[in-house]
């Protein structure tokens, strides 16, 4: 919004807003989307001004604001590092004048931002000394600018959440083969074991067999189990993944498994 886009500015021109003073003229529809944004901000004070000073009151009593009499504006003036004006007066709410007559003794720059329209603050104040100004054309950019940036981050995001999506989907496609696998293997392992126990004590039938013998067959009848399993392995997480349910159950039947997980 506007309103956000007129906080955003303030926050990039003054480095931040912690410990800032900012007054806001005006409590209604724009003004109060403007003291909304200031909320999140750690700023020092948030001064609120409405012509209707019960508006002023319930906004600021809202965010923790003060409300100030519209009649001592000008004061508030004198301390604010930021300004921003959304009246719907049908004339400037300040002027050279005025802004020259606030700045007489004032040393330190401030900024206005006027998003009112009609325009609030009359242009020439920009040739007082330490008065900056920002109006609302300016600000329709910044907020266009803001509202492409953050069509590029959804479209970023978009993309992502669809490559989490795919991968997603493969796992849980290849979860579907992971029962059978692990079945497949638990059996083959168990026969693996009995035989290379059979072996074993077929050879300790014939001569005697130390530690690192067995270790020989153990490692041996391992790496056959193992590289047997590899390609049936890759085949069947490629078929889950291509929904293969033929080859899934095919395999199951085979070998008398039931690790299967349909969806």
């Amino acid at each position: 919004s506007i309103g956000s886009a007129a906080v955003d500015l303030a926050d990039e021109m003054l480095n931040g807003l912690t410990g800032k003073t900012i007054l806001v003229i005006g409590a209604g529809e724009m003004g109060t989307l403007v003291a909304r944004a200031l909320a999140h901000k750690n700023i020092d004070a948030i001064y609120i001004a409405n012509r209707t000073f019960e508006r002023a009151e319930m906004l600021a009593d809202e965010l923790g604001g003060l409300a100030v009499p519209y009649s001592e504006v000008e004061e508030y003036i004198k301390t604010a590092d930021v300004v921003i004006s959304a009246t719907s007066a049908p004339h400037y709410v300040l002027t050279k004048e005025i802004m020259s007559k606030m700045m007489e003794n004032r040393d330190r720059e401030i900024l206005l931002i006027d998003i009112a329209n009609p325009r609030d603050i009359e242009e020439t104040v920009i040739q007082v000394p330490n008065v900056a100004l920002h109006n609302i054309d300016g600000l329709r950019v910044i907020n266009e600018k803001n509202m492409q940036m953050r069509r590029e981050e959804a479209k970023k995001a978009e993309i992502l959440i669809e490559e989490e999506l795919v991968l997603l989907n493969a796992q849980f496609k290849r979860q579907k083969a992971d029962g059978l696998i692990s079945e497949l293997y638990a059996r083959l392992y168990e026969v693996r074991e009995q035989e290379k126990e059979h072996a074993i004590n077929r050879l300790k039938a014939y001569h005697s067999i130390g530690d690192i013998e067995i270790k020989v067959l153990d490692d041996l009848t391992h790496s056959i189990v193992n590289k047997m399993l590899a390609e049936p392995t890759k085949a069947l997480r490629d078929a889950a993944e291509h929904d293969n349910e033929e080859m899934l159950d095919t395999v199951s039947r085979l070998f008398k498994l039931n690790g299967v997980q349909k969806e």
